[in-house]
């Protein structure tokens, strides 16, 4: 059976090479649409940390399992078809928007 694909809202984990300490487990909301991480087999990630450091590209999660910030301003790539990612929970569509939107002011 195939692994499940991502979509924009999803929260996930995986696990993710930290250098010559081993591995960590990861936490990020994904904010690009599943059609697109189907497609390419990538999905763009806002990593999300426990703690927040206070600039405005931080989205706070708020009624989620996962408790944090979604760094809006650190967006990443990872890889769908070689990484293990593990759906932990979908984000509010209001968490969701505005983290979309921050990030957009990243690339604009």
């Amino acid at each position: 059976m195939a692994a499940r694909i991502p979509v924009r809202g999803d929260i996930v984990s995986f696990t993710a090479d930290a250098g010559i300490n081993g591995r960590s487990q990861c936490v990020a909301l994904v904010l690009s649409p599943g059609n697109f991480n189907k497609v390419m087999q990538l999905a763009l990630i806002a990593p999300i940390v426990g703690q927040a450091s206070g600039n405005g590209f931080e989205v706070r999660l708020e009624k989620t399992r996962t408790v944090g910030v979604a760094l809006c301003h650190q967006l990443r790539t990872i890889d769908v078809d070689h990484r293990t990612l593990k759906f932990v929970e979908v984000a509010p569509e209001r968490i969701v928007n505005l983290a979309v939107r921050k990030a957009s002011l990243v690339l604009s």
